[in-house]
C-alpha cells in the first residue's frame, strides 16, 4: 500500500504531486516528487492545514508571507497584481503549481504567476522549495517551486459558511468531502465579492488627490475546485484535479511615475472627472488526469495536465482594448524504482504552450500574436541513504530541449547528514536552473497610437541560475531552530529595454551577473501543549549587474506568530511582521516630477479568533492591520487600513 502512495506522488517533469501524506506526518514530497520522506540537502517550508485554518485568511498570497525567503508585493487592494519573490529572485523565475498544474499564466509578459486570484478553497498544505529546482520541474523554477496541494477525500463531511467585513466584502463558499469503497472525492465552490477600496492610494499625498482617488476598485472571484480518486485495483489508480476561477478586477489608470482613477492626453494628466470604469476579467481552468499502477517493482505515473487562461482588458469608458488566449499543456510518465540503499526515479514529458493576443479599436479587433512553443524533457534522480539513515542524498540531471532556442541542461547534488543523538542535521545543496522566454517576450507587441509596434525578440536566450545554500537544523527540547546561508546568480536575464531616442523598447538579454545572497532563520517551538510559536529573519542582498538593489526586496524582514488554544474549542492567532526598506523602478515619481527611491519600511499585525460554538457550529473573525499602519508594497497603490472580518461555517 505505501508503493501505491508513492507512485500516485509521481507526477511527472514540470508537474507535482498530486497526493500527499497526512499533515502530522510532515513529509515534503515536492522536493524530491516521491513519498519517500526523504529531502535531503534541499531547503523546504510547510504550512499545513492546521496553520492555514487558524490565520483565518482567504487568499494564498497572506499565508505565504509566513514562509523563511519568500516577500511578496501587490500593487493595489484585493485581485491586483501579485508576485512572490523567492529569496531576493525575480517574480518569474518561481514556479507556482496547483496539484502540481503549472499556475504560471501563458499570456503574461514573462509568464510570471500571479497570485491575486489563488485562494485557500479545498487547500490541504503549501509546500515551498528554495534555490534552482529546474532539474526536477523545467523552466520558471530557476530560484524555487510553491506547490498548492489540494485536499483529498477521507471521512465523509460537508460544510457551508458565510462571511462579511470592510470595503464591503462578502463571502459564501460550500464543500463536500469523503470516501464511498473505491471512491474518494472533495469538492468546493466559493463566491467573494468586495467593493475594495481606491486602488490609486488616497493616503498618498505626494500623488494628486483632489478625486483622483476617490473611486473604489473592487474585485469578483469565484473558484470551483474537485478532485476525484478511482481505485481500479489493488495497484491502479486513475485521479482528476480540476480548478476553475473566473473572476473580475477594477483598474486605474497610469500617469507619470504613479497611477491614478483615470488619465488622458500626452503627456496623460489627471482626469478626476473622467469615466473610470477600467477593468480586467479573467478565467483560469487547471485541469490534471493521471492514471498509476505498480508493473512489477515499478511504480509508474502515466499523467496530462492543462492550464487555459484567458483575459479581456477595457478602458475607462467599458470599451475593450485587449484580449490574451493562453494554454500550457504537458504529457507525461515517470518510474520510480527501489534498489536496495537507492531510489531511481526517471520521468519523459512533451510540454506546449500557445499565445493569442488581440487589440481592439472602435470595436474591432486585430489579431497581434499567434505564435506556439513546445519542449521534451527527460530527468533522472537517485535518492541515496545508508550510515542508519544518516546519510540522505539526492543527485539529479535534467536535459530539456525547446524548439525555439535548443538544449538546455541543469543539475542538483543535495546531501544530508543526520545526527540523531544531538538532533541535529547538517545539509547543502547546489544546483542550477533557467527560465524559457515567453511567448510575449518572444513575439509581443502594443499598439500606440495606431501603430503596431514589435517588442518581441526571437533572438533572446534562457535565463540561468547557478545557486547553493548550506544549512543546520537543531532540536532544542520543545524547539526547532533552522539556519540557511544562500546564494543564486543568473545570467542573460530578460529585462524590456526603452529607448530614449527612438521612443521603442524591446525584451534583451542582460550582459552581466544578478545576485540574490543571504540568510534566513526560523524558530518554531510550543513551549506549552496549547500554544505555537514562530519566528522569521529574512536577510537578503540583490545586486543587478550595475551593482544596484533589485526593486520592491527588502533587505531585511522580521516575522512572528503565535497561535494559542485558549480554552475549549477557542483559538486566537496574532501575527506581526516588519518589512524593511526597498527601492522602486526606476519610472516611480510624485507629482512633482521627483524620482522616489525608497519604500519606507513598516510594520503589521494581525488578528484572528476561532470558536466552535456547537459541535457542528464554528465562528471565526479576523483583524487585519491591527494598528492602522500606512505603507505601500508599490509606490502610488494603496493598501488597506485596519480591516475586519466576521464568519460562520457549519459542519455536516
Amino acid at each position: 500500500m505505501k508503493k501505491l502512495i508513492l507512485s500516485a506522488s509521481l507526477i511527472l517533469l514540470a508537474a507535482g504531486p498530486l497526493f500527499a501524506q497526512d499533515d502530522e506526518k510532515e513529509i515534503v514530497i515536492t522536493a524530491t516528487r516521491t513519498h519517500s520522506g526523504r529531502t535531503g540537502g534541499v531547503s523546504s517550508s510547510v504550512l499545513n492545514n492546521k496553520e492555514l485554518t487558524a490565520t483565518s485568511q482567504v487568499q494564498v498570497e497572506e499565508v505565504l508571507k509566513m514562509i523563511p525567503g519568500v516577500e511578496i508585493s501587490s500593487n493595489g487592494g484585493p485581485g491586483g497584481q501579485t508576485s512572490i519573490y523567492l529569496r531576493g529572485a525575480d517574480a518569474k523565475n518561481t514556479l507556482v503549481l496547483v496539484d502540481g498544474i503549472m499556475v504560471n499564466d501563458p499570456t503574461h509578459s514573462n509568464r510570471g504567476a500571479n497570485l491575486a486570484d489563488l485562494t485557500l478553497e479545498n487547500i490541504e498544505r503549501i509546500e515551498v522549495i528554495k534555490g534552482p529546482q529546474s532539474v526536477l520541474y523545467g523552466s520558471n523554477a530557476a530560484s524555487g517551486v510553491v506547490n498548492i496541494i489540494t485536499k483529498k477525500g477521507k471521512k465523509p463531511e460537508s460544510y457551508a459558511g458565510a462571511e462579511a467585513g470592510s470595503y464591503g466584502t462578502t463571502r459564501v463558499f460550500a464543500g463536500t468531502a469523503g470516501k464511498e469503497d473505491r471512491l474518494d472525492y472533495s469538492a468546493a465552490v466559493s463566491s467573494l465579492k468586495t467593493d475594495g477600496f481606491s486602488t490609486a492610494d488616497n493616503r498618498n499625498s505626494k500623488i494628486p488627490q483632489d478625486g483622483n482617488t476617490s473611486e473604489k476598485d473592487g474585485w469578483t472571484n469565484r473558484t470551483l475546485s474537485l478532485s476525484l480518486g478511482y481505485q481500479l485495483g489493488e495497484a491502479s489508480e486513475v485521479r482528476l484535479n480540476v480548478r476553475d476561477v473566473v473572476s473580475d478586477v477594477k483598474l486605474d489608470g497610469t500617469g507619470s511615475g504613479y497611477i491614478g482613477d483615470q488619465f488622458a492626453g500626452y503627456p496623460p494628466l489627471p482626469q478626476p472627472n473622467g469615466d473610470k470604469k477600467q477593468h480586467q476579467g479573467n478565467r483560469e481552468t487547471l485541469a490534471g488526469l493521471t492514471v498509476k499502477n505498480r508493473l512489477g517493482d515499478l511504480d509508474s505515473l502515466l499523467g496530462v495536465k492543462s492550464n487555459q487562461t484567458s483575459h479581456q482588458l477595457y478602458d475607462e469608458t467599458n470599451s475593450k482594448t485587449n484580449d490574451f488566449a493562453g494554454t500550457s499543456q504537458e504529457f507525461s510518465w515517470q518510474g520510480g524504482l527501489e534498489l536496495g540503499t537507492q531510489e531511481l526515479t526517471l520521468g519523459l514529458a512533451q510540454s506546449s504552450e500557445a499565445l493569442q493576443q488581440n487589440s481592439y479599436s472602435a470595436g474591432v479587433g486585430t489579431l497581434d500574436v499567434d505564435k506556439k512553443a513546445s519542449t521534451q524533457s527527460l530527468w533522472l534522480q537517485d535518492q541515496v541513504f545508508g550510515f542508519d539513515e544518516a546519510l540522505e542524498l539526492i543527485l539529479g540531471v535534467r536535459n530539456d530541449n525547446h524548439d525555439r532556442f535548443g538544449s538546455k541542461s541543469t543539475y542538483r547534488v543535495a546531501p544530508a547528514w543526520k545526527f540523531a543523538d544531538l538532533g541535529l542535521k547538517l545539509k547543502a545543496s547546489q544546483g542550477t536552473g533557467f527560465r524559457s522566454p515567453s511567448l510575449y517576450e518572444l513575439f509581443g507587441t502594443y499598439t500606440v497610437f495606431g501603430s503596431t509596434q514589435t517588442i518581441g525578440n526571437q533572438d533572446l536566450k534562457p535565463e540561468s541560475s547557478t545557486g547553493w545554500d548550506l544549512g543546520a537544523e537543531k532540536q532544542l527540547g520543545d524547539w526547532s531552530l533552522s539556519v540557511t546561508q544562500f546564494q543564486m546568480d543568473f545570467t542573460d536575464r530578460i529585462e524590456y529595454v526603452y529607448n530614449t531616442t527612438t521612443y521603442a523598447g524591446a525584451y534583451a538579454n542582460q550582459t552581466g551577473k544578478t545576485t540574490t545572497s543571504g540568510t534566513e532563520v526560523e524558530l518554531t517551538g510550543k513551549p506549552r501543549a496549547d500554544l505555537t510559536l514562530k519566528a522569521l529573519a529574512n536577510l537578503t542582498k540583490t545586486k543587478d549587474p550595475n551593482g544596484d538593489p533589485l526593486v520592491r526586496r527588502p533587505e531585511q524582514s522580521y516575522k512572528g506568530s503565535g497561535d494559542w488554544q485558549a480554552g475549549e474549542g477557542l483559538g486566537l492567532y496574532l501575527e506581526a511582521q516588519y518589512v524593511g526598506k526597498r527601492t522602486d523602478i526606476p519610472s516611480a515619481q510624485d507629482k512633482d516630477g521627483n524620482a522616489v527611491a525608497y519604500l519606507d519600511a513598516y510594520n503589521l499585525a494581525n488578528l484572528a479568533v476561532n470558536c466552535k460554538l456547537t459541535a457542528t457550529l464554528e465562528a471565526y473573525g479576523r483583524i487585519d492591520n491591527l494598528t492602522d499602519t500606512y505603507y505601500e508594497e508599490a509606490w502610488s497603490y494603496a493598501t488597506p487600513g485596519r480591516s475586519y472580518l466576521v464568519g460562520l461555517k457549519a459542519k455536516f
